[in-house]
């Protein structure tokens, strides 16, 4: 059997001079228009290469016939869809190499923080980051350089191959996912109610899903398209009410819901037993991907994590999101400079008391003689804070969302101890003790 192989890696990082209808127009102008005229190009001749010679001999009949007057158009963006621009309407399938380059640079800064070993989560953050970009801030960062990534010459070329079958699966899904709404001749989710939208989502997918076993080739890289529209996709926690949050719905191009990645992880899971023909460890990629998707509708489901995912998009910037160790909420910003020995510069790391509860503490402080500012993380979003140093002590006030405090950190040998507050207090919200990271 032919392996699917629709892209080779083009990505460099260039400097250059949503599901949800509210990010289209924040992230309509993240990549240049040379950029997309160069890739346009290549990645249509990929899709039509393996269109014609991989995907249409596993059509049926029936299949066959009403694809044949359907027109696939690859633009280079699509207004107000951007990064989701697929769709079909009639005899036509859409798709946007804007899209394609953002699925593209979200897949290797995935499979490189995964495979080196960092925490994946800087990217959910910058992801949650883009929900809530404010246009006066300038143009959104693009992925690879936001996250600090490589160029692809000096990446582990384990790590780029990994990232190129991954993403040749997704981009491989999403288009055979539009070729099943062309197949049911689906109407746009917008002219639908959402009840119906969903239904046509799901319906998609399985024809999606039911090519992938044709071509006995599970889609094991679409966990990670399922994380980039479960963290872009503004959330309950972003609506006054459920009434509101169901009526945005209508909206949205490409809805994701609960019960929309639940049937995809069943009907996925029903075809184990196809995929065992193709290669020996199947069984446990496909239920590996299959829990994957299981775990994001459980955190799409859960408005307590739909809050936090809402408090993180909002106070995060783009100097929190350098590549750090599972586990930490933060490291030092790419291309600052070395920590100094001045006593509040660096990172700092530990615990804080919260009434009983202790959270895992990250600090990234710069000195600058007895003037400290920096930022502060316990997983719960990203706070700033401020203050001076007299003698071995830093009193500081900081700021989180719509919170605010004071606080005091002393230096006792090694360790940093302090207490913090709410409103005018440093003492009344807790104690902290970290240390610094040499």
């Amino acid at each position: 059997m032919r392996r699917v192989r629709l892209f080779a890696y083009t990505l460099v990082i260039v400097c250059a001079g949503a599901g949800a209808a509210q990010a289209a127009n924040k992230l309509q102008d993240i990549y240049d228009e040379r950029e997309l005229t160069a890739l346009q190009p290549r990645y249509e001749r990929g899709w039509r290469d393996n269109y014609d010679n991989v995907v249409s001999p596993k059509f049926t009949p029936a299949e066959r016939a009403r694809f044949a007057n359907v027109r696939f158009h690859l633009e280079r963006r699509i207004p107000d869809s951007e990064p989701f621009g697929f769709m079909a309407g009639g005899d036509d399938v859409f798709a946007s190499t804007a899209s394609l380059k953002f699925l593209e640079e979200i897949t290797l800064a995935h499979t490189w923080l995964d495979m080196s070993g960092l925490s994946t989560q800087s990217l959910g953050d910058y992801l949650m980051m883009l929900r809530y970009w404010d246009v006066r801030r300038g143009r959104a960062p693009k992925p690879l350089e936001a996250l600090c990534v490589p160029d692809t010459s000096k990446i582990d070329p384990k790590i780029v191959e990994r990232a190129t079958q991954s993403f040749d699966e997704t981009a491989l899904f999403v288009l055979l996912h539009e070729y099943g709404h062309a197949y049911y001749r689906h109407p746009g989710n917008a002219q639908v109610p959402p009840a119906t939208s969903r239904a046509n989502e799901q319906a998609a997918d399985a024809f999606a899903l039911d090519m992938f076993t044709r071509l006995k080739q599970p889609p094991i890289g679409v966990a990670i398209l399922f994380f980039m529209m479960t963290h872009l996709q503004e959330n309950r926690a972003d609506y006054p009410s459920d009434e509101a949050y169901q009526s945005s719905l209508t909206g949205r191009t490409h809805p994701v819901s609960p019960e929309r990645l639940q049937a995809f992880a069943r009907n996925l899971t029903a075809q184990i037993g196809t995929y065992s023909q193709s290669f020996r460890n199947a069984q446990a990629s496909v239920m590996n991907l299959a829990l994957q998707v299981m775990q994001l509708s459980y955190l799409l489901g859960d408005q307590g994590i739909q809050r936090l995912s809402s408090r993180i998009g909002r106070t995060v910037s783009p100097i929190d999101l350098a590549p750090r160790p599972k586990g930490r909420h933060l490291s030092p910003a790419c291309g600052s400079r070395p920590a100094s020995n001045l006593a509040f510069d660096g990172t700092l790391r530990g615990t804080m008391m919260a009434g009983r509860t202790d959270f895992a503490l990250d600090l990234v402080l710069d000195q600058n003689r007895d003037a400290v500012t920096g930022s502060f993380s316990y997983g719960a979003g990203y706070g700033r804070l401020e203050g001076k140093v007299s003698n071995a002590s830093l009193s500081y006030r900081w700021k989180l969302s719509g919170d605010a405090g004071a606080g005091v950190l002393t230096l006792q040998g090694d360790t940093y101890r302090g207490t913090w507050g709410t409103g005018d207090s440093a003492t009344n919200g807790g104690t902290s003790e970290v240390k610094k990271e040499r």
